[in-house]
Order: structure tokens, then C-alpha cells, then sequence
């Protein structure tokens, strides 16, 4: 196993890539990286604005990165899991097949085919995208969310909320001061907003609908489903 310890200038992107490897990044306090792998491979690029790592062998060994608390990470994978512990910036992963776990980062861009998605704290926008894969964030100031098969679990969203599925449920707790907009072809919503919220709702579907609040102006709700259930309760 190599393990090599590289200077990182601020303001630098941490770009990693595997192919089936396992990815663990580690964000803690320090100064460099410390990356560890079989036969490593590492190099800047976007005029010294990115530091590339690639796994060895292919791409099929696990790679383990330490990098500085706030650092922007970027990672493609083909089926690999990614993991990333600890407070990290702006954050996007695009892989096929594997699963991605995020414990906190300013922003996450995740994208994935049939991969999970697992996300704690995203501090800013948090954009989420899976065919078949599960969704699911504890909490974000602003979420975007898409799937076509798999489930959406969005636990509490401070600002405006955006979700859609074909077949997946959707289940989400929001502020009740801001914009939420669902969209699903079969799967059910349910919606929970803070005890007192009075939102202006616009429901379409087929299905059964059940609003437990009274309508007000406090925030829009959009939902519309084609044989799906909607519900929107007490948090």
C-alpha cells in the first residue's frame, strides 16, 4: 500500500477517481493531503487549480484521502462506494452503481444509477439525482431530488424543496415558510410541516389527498401525482 503526503494550496479542488475501488475521504484538521492506495497517481491540473488522485491498478484498489476541513471534493466512480467523513465544502460525486454516504459538506451534487444516497448536513444546495437508488438527507438549507424508482427521504429542509419521482415514495419535513414543488406519477407523498403553518396548496391527482392544515399564505405547495396519495400533517 502507497501512502504519499502532498501539498494543498488554497482555493485548490480535490478531484478522486476509481473505478471499482472504494472511496474514503476523511476531512480533519491539516494543512496537505495524505492520500493511500496501491500504486498512486497524482498530479495538478486546471492550471494548479485541481489536484487529481487516481486509485491504483485500475482503478480497482480502495483509495483513502485525508485532506483539510472546508475542501472542495470532486469524485467519479463507475461501481465503487464513496464514503466522505467530516465537515467538507462544495462536494459532487457522479458514479453508477455504488453507494455514497456524505456527512456534511457546503454543497453536494450527487448523482448516481442505482446507488443509494445517504447524506447528513448540506449547508447550502443540495442537488440529488438516482434512477433506482434511495434518497435520503437529514438535513439541507435548499434540496433538489430525483428518482425514478427509488424511494426520497428528505428529513428537514430549511428553504425552498424541489422532488420528483415516477414510482418512488416521497417523504419530507420542510420549514413551512418556503417553496415546496412534488411531482410523482405513483408514488406517495407525505408532507410535514411545523404545528400553525397555513400554506396555499395546489394538489393534482387521482389519489387520496389529506391536508391537516388551514390555507394561508405562509408557504406554496405544489404536489401533483397521477394515482398517488398526498398527505401533508403536523411535524
Amino acid at each position: 500500500m502507497d501512502t504519499r503526503r502532498i501539498d494543498l494550496p488554497v482555493a485548490v479542488t480535490l478531484r478522486l477517481q476509481s473505478r471499482s475501488g472504494r472511496v474514503h475521504v476523511i476531512a480533519e484538521p491539516r494543512d496537505d493531503v495524505e492520500a493511500e492506495t496501491d500504486d498512486l497517481n497524482s498530479f495538478m491540473e486546471d492550471d494548479g487549480k485541481t489536484l487529481v488522485i487516481r486509485s491504483g491498478r485500475g482503478g480497482s484498489k480502495p483509495l483513502t484521502v485525508r485532506c483539510p476541513v472546508d475542501t472542495d471534493v470532486a469524485i467519479g466512480t463507475h461501481s465503487g462506494p464513496v464514503r466522505l467523513e467530516g465537515r467538507l465544502g462544495i462536494v459532487r460525486v457522479t458514479t453508477m452503481s455504488g453507494t455514497v454516504e456524505l456527512q456534511d459538506a457546503e454543497e453536494a451534487d450527487v448523482r448516481t444509477m442505482s446507488g443509494n444516497i445517504d447524506v447528513g448536513m448540506c449547508r447550502g444546495r443540495c442537488r440529488l439525482n438516482a434512477i433506482s437508488g434511495k434518497v435520503s438527507v437529514a438535513e439541507a438549507d435548499i434540496a433538489t431530488a430525483n428518482t425514478v424508482s427509488g424511494s426520497i427521504n428528505l428529513g428537514h429542509v430549511l428553504g425552498d424543496v424541489r422532488a420528483r419521482s415516477v414510482s418512488g415514495s416521497i417523504d419530507m419535513s420542510a420549514s413551512g415558510d418556503s417553496a415546496i414543488a412534488v411531482k410523482t406519477v405513483s408514488g406517495k407523498v407525505r408532507i410535514a410541516l411545523p404545528q400553525g403553518t397555513e400554506p396555499q396548496t395546489f394538489f393534482r391527482t387521482r389519489g387520496h389527498v389529506t391536508c391537516d392544515f388551514p390555507r394561508g399564505g405562509d408557504c406554496r405547495i405544489d404536489c401533483a401525482s397521477l394515482s398517488g396519495s398526498i398527505e401533508v400533517v403536523p411535524a
